[in-house]
């Protein structure tokens, strides 16, 4: 059998990566997670210590699985397309940055893992298909702004709406906290907010300093200051030495190192880091990557003290490192003002207003995103009643009323693992024969057995390992018009659903 030819050899690659169509970047897209540090997780790798090149995206999943032929909307964010390619935009993002196993006696396939993940043909690939999955993932985001930042044409204009979100932000409740305060158990989802803070939110720092190469004058000198006085708000200073963040991830029996916990990284968290790195590594969006910045450092400042206070009466003061969020030191929105947006504006002139104003309001869209299916995702998990009591219901209507559903049927060996993954129909968990550990988080795993189900909701994360010689189970697909027949429904039904929950409330001050 003929070999086929690498894309890279053949001489078929675009002269423009912004030209790629969506067939030729399934291909390629192809070629990328076949790298070996990218093969789905064996039972083993829940958690995978001491390897940080070792980051499961489920390649078999892509290609007829995931359809590339047209963007993501605000409804398909948290799809199966859109987790594994957040997964995939992580991995050649931090492509740009150092990872370095933990000691020289790593063993033969992490040092493997290392090479193929820093090689020049995965860089390579990934240099071309950024463009196209940037725009795939991202391209809906213009959709949430709250207002057309292109209206806004003098510096009062969009200082005073900069004001009037920091005032809401400094009086509102964060989602993160609400939600973990209202869950029966409050420690297990808070470990899982802080597993989206160690692992997405650390490399936010390193896309911050793509912007520091170069000469430009008093506007980088701006970027320079903001980031060198960021130590004191634990962003650079954790890019280097991630002291604070080991420290809140041991004090809560969380695994410290990179991308430990890789497979529990939500679509949402995913998306802000990639495209932070996104608008920052492209130069021609200095202005938009200036707005994100005074976005992110308000968003943190305005929730950093919740978040130290709500882990401190989870877990208790004296077993939880907060100094992540404590040792910050406030900063007013004259100083971000006078460091970031004066000089750029001196530079560039009033044309940057609207770039710098769609890159702020682009960040708060984004940061919410995240928030909803943070929401969406341990609302669920915390209610694994619910969904057993809704999918034996829905099990006993489609057998009394004969309804015929769609469904799929697997039959897996012993110590198959599924990594996690989404899927984009809500569905019930059917088991037939053997033994299932299904877990939707971190840390919780339930056995399911002979006649169990479980109800799983579309776009919310999950994995599972057999157990037993092998298990036999089936997915029917829940259909709404039955669903909405189930008592009970409402209390599983996503905020993604119901509301839309990436704008945010209250009056805005229109420029």
């Amino acid at each position: 059998m003929e070999k086929k030819q690498s894309a890279i050899c053949d001489g078929s690659l675009p002269a423009d990566p912004m030209t790629l169509d969506h067939g030729r970047a399934a291909s390629l897209l192809l070629e990328y997670v076949a790298t070996p540090a990218f093969r789905s997780a064996e039972e083993h790798e829940k958690v995978v210590q001491d390897n940080p090149f070792r980051r499961p995206v489920r390649p078999e999943d892509f290609g007829e699985m995931v359809d590339f032929s047209s963007p993501l909307t605000e409804h398909t964010a948290f799809s199966l397309g859109g987790l594994l390619t957040q997964r995939v935009l992580m991995n050649m993002n931090e492509a740009d940055l150092v990872f370095v196993p933990p000691s020289p006696e790593v063993a033969d396939d992490v040092r493997r893992d290392g090479e193929a993940f820093y090689s020049a043909r995965t860089r390579m690939l990934g240099t071309l298909l950024q463009p196209f999955l940037e725009r795939h993932v991202f391209g809906f985001l213009p959709s949430l702004h709250e207002f057309d930042p292109s209206s806004i044409s003098n510096k009062e204009g969009l200082r005073r709406y900069i004001r009037d979100v920091e005032t809401r932000l400094t009086s509102s409740d964060s989602t993160y906290a609400r939600v973990i305060n209202a869950v029966s158990d409050r420690e297990q989802v808070a470990r899982q907010f802080v597993i989206q803070v160690i692992g997405t939110e650390a490399t936010r720092a390193s896309a911050f300093l793509r912007l520091l190469a170069g000469i430009y004058g008093p506007p980088q000198h701006g970027v320079a200051r903001w980031l060198h006085r960021y130590p004191d708000n634990n962003l650079v200073c954790e890019a280097v030495t991630g002291d604070r963040r080991s420290r809140l991830a041991m004090s809560l029996d969380l695994v410290p190192h990179p991308h430990a916990h890789w497979q529990f990284y939500l679509t949402g968290a995913m998306g802000v880091t990639n495209w932070l790195h996104g608008v920052c590594r492209d130069h021609s969006k200095l202005a938009e990557a200036i707005g994100a910045m005074l976005y992110a450092g308000m968003d943190f400042q305005a929730t950093r003290r919740q978040h130290s206070a709500m882990l401190s009466d989870v877990f208790g003061a004296e077993n939880t490192d907060t100094t992540l969020f404590d040792d910050a030191v406030d900063r007013s929105l004259e100083e971000e003002w006078e460091t970031l947006v004066d000089p750029l504006i001196q530079r560039l002139g009033d044309r940057s207003i609207a770039a710098i104003a769609r890159g702020f309001e682009t960040c708060r869209a984004i940061h919410a995103l995240a928030a909803c299916d943070f929401e969406a995702q341990f609302t669920w998990a915390d209610r694994s009643d619910q969904s057993i009591r809704f999918a034996r219901g829905f099990m006993d209507k489609i057998k009394s009323e004969h309804i015929d559903v769609d469904l799929e049927t697997f039959i897996e060996p012993r110590e198959m693992c599924s990594t996690t993954h989404v899927h984009d129909t809500d569905r019930l968990l059917v088991i037939e024969s053997g033994t299932m550990e299904f877990w939707n988080s971190f840390g919780h795993s339930m056995q399911f057995d002979p006649g169990d189900v479980m109800f799983v909701p579309r776009h919310r994360l999950h994995g599972s390992t057999v157990l037993s010689e092998s298990c036999t189970y089936h997915q029917p697909i829940v259909t709404p018009d039955v669903m909405r027949t189930i008592p009970g429904w409402e209390e599983l039904t996503p905020p993604e659903r119901t509301s839309s929950c990436t704008r945010t409330t209250g009056n805005v001050s229109r420029p």
